[in-house]
């Protein structure tokens, strides 16, 4: 079973860096770094794998292209939109379920919200970096659902048997850059 990373430090940190006045070191450092904590990694989980930067943003492009729906990310490192929801899953210390809760530094879940229904959607793709068990994108669509929003279609840019499962039998055309049965 892989342990599996996705890779972002670099849009991250170009991301970061663009509303500090920053520039971010050169592709090359990047490369360097990456290669150091594989090799770390590999020596803590023999099966770890680690998916590009640019295999899930190309491939969450190229899926999303293949809808004709506005797109509403729950992932603004890979995929930025106008509209999105700034939000995660919370657990305490002891690993208990908190909820659903804005991410640090954005605004609350219900002006974001707000904002999506004075957008005027009623259809979109939902589209997230990782479909782990499933439970954070059921939640936001029932959330969605509440606002008479559908959700016909989910994207992810790495999708987990026991998640995708969950949506497809829940109805939702789930698309995934990588699939792993289980991590």
């Amino acid at each position: 079973m892989p342990y599996v990373v996705s890779q972002d430090v670099a849009l991250l940190l170009g991301l970061w860096a663009k509303t500090r006045g920053f520039q971010i070191p050169s592709p090359v450092f990047f490369e360097g770094w990456r290669e150091e904590f594989a090799l770390f990694m590999k020596g803590v989980f023999p099966s770890f794998l680690s998916v590009s930067e640019e295999e899930m943003r190309g491939g969450l492009s190229i899926l999303l292209m293949e809808t004709d729906l506005p797109i509403l990310s729950l992932d603004g490192v890979y995929v930025q939109t106008d509209l999105s929801l700034e939000l995660a899953r919370q657990v305490d210390r002891k690993g208990k379920d908190c909820g659903i809760r804005h991410r640090p530094g954005t605004a609350s879940i219900l002006h974001q919200v707000r904002k999506i229904q004075r957008s005027g959607v009623r259809e979109v793709v939902l589209v997230d970096d990782v479909i782990f068990s499933g439970t954070l994108i059921e939640r936001v669509c029932r959330l969605l659902g509440d606002l008479k929003i559908c959700v016909p279609v989910v994207c992810a840019g790495v999708g987990i048997g026991e998640g995708i499962e969950k949506l497809t039998g829940q109805g939702f055309d789930v698309r995934c850059v990588r699939i792993f049965e289980k991590v």
